[in-house]
């Protein structure tokens, strides 16, 4: 599993930022936080936030290291884990993603 990166808009803060988003289950999956993983040089992410239907869409190349690009602003709670969700749907700590920190990040 490659993590990429999505550019999009804080709904409260109206800022642009870039985070990171995995392909899970064949779904994309923002992914606000990550936290130290079971075993040495792994991650696991906090939650994970689906972007099914939502309009996701490839970047161009004015977007250096961003892979794509989110329209639907996203509020500081959703990002944060304060606020409970499933449209769109936000699985807290899911158990079964771990990353190896060198290999699946893209640098």
């Amino acid at each position: 599993m490659m993590v990429r990166k999505v550019l999009l808009k804080n709904k409260d803060s109206r800022s642009l930022f870039n985070s990171d988003v995995i392909e899970y289950k064949e779904i994309l999956w923002l992914v606000p936080e990550w936290l130290h993983g079971p075993t040495k040089g792994t991650l696991v992410p906090a939650r994970i936030i689906s972007l099914d239907g939502m309009p996701v869409r490839a970047a161009g190349p004015q977007h250096r290291g961003v892979d794509f690009l989110l329209s639907t602003p996203l509020s500081t709670e959703l990002l944060d884990g304060r606020k409970e969700s499933q449209n769109p749907l936000v699985i807290e700590g899911p158990t079964n993603i771990i990353l190896n920190a060198d290999t699946d990040f893209r640098r």
